[in-house]
């Protein structure tokens, strides 16, 4: 094969639940595959609302390598936020050889350009929709122009020789950067404190700021 993951895009409801079978094979023998799947918006979740059940990890752990609950589309939602998440599925689904899963929620469900968004009578919501409102910015345009990936993603898990090397690569040709630090899950025989050196003295290295979260330490 091509290595590159396959995708499955299905609709809301127990059409889901009908990827199972094909999640669990591509969990066992290591085939990269990203499923995406349709949701109702959170605000019609647990209320009986139609073609709807809860696909909020529904595919077992101990087969889907990574699961990303995306919310509906929205003045408060960058479409940079669905990049990203759509690029990090890609990336992890062929490190780490596996399904990955994009549960993605909608208002509008096949609705035409200009027609009014239905069930949203929320103060100060966009009463029209309009589908370029979300693309038509110039990060998008200049990404969907260029054919490249939208960001570099490494999984700490999976990260080879090669991806150290991009990532080298990438620090070497960049004028500013910021070195953004979560939860410093360690491997066996590290200590949270020898990767914490290690990561000031790439800063210091480097000349980039560190943005410790709280669950840095």
């Amino acid at each position: 094969g091509t290595g590159r993951p396959a995708a499955v895009i299905t609709s809301s409801g127990t059409a889901v639940a009908n990827l199972y079978p094909a999640v669990v094979e591509a969990g066992n023998d290591g085939v990269p595959l990203v499923v995406i799947t349709a949701d109702r918006p959170y605000e019609s979740r647990d209320t009986g609302s139609n073609q709807s059940v809860d696909q909020v990890k529904i595919f077992s752990g101990s087969y889907v390598r990574w699961f990303r609950d995306v919310p509906p589309p929205g003045d408060d939602v960058p479409v940079s936020l669905a990049l990203s998440d759509a690029n990090h599925a890609v990336s992890l689904a062929g490190q780490l050889r596996g399904p990955v899963h994009l549960n993605v929620q909608f208002r509008e469900n096949l609705a035409p350009d200009d027609g009014p968004i239905r069930n949203d009578g929320r103060v100060g919501s966009v009463t029209r929709f309009h589908n370029r409102r979300f693309t038509d910015v110039p990060a998008f345009a200049r990404w969907s122009r260029g054919g490249g990936r939208w960001q570099d993603s490494h999984n700490p898990v999976a990260t080879s020789e090669l991806a150290v090397m991009e990532v080298a690569d990438l620090i070497v040709r960049s004028r500013r950067g910021i070195i953004v630090a979560g939860n410093l899950r360690t491997r066996p025989g590290t200590s949270p404190e020898t990767l914490a050196s290690a990561i000031s003295h790439l800063a210091q290295s480097v000349g980039f700021p560190i943005f410790a979260g709280v669950q840095s330490g």
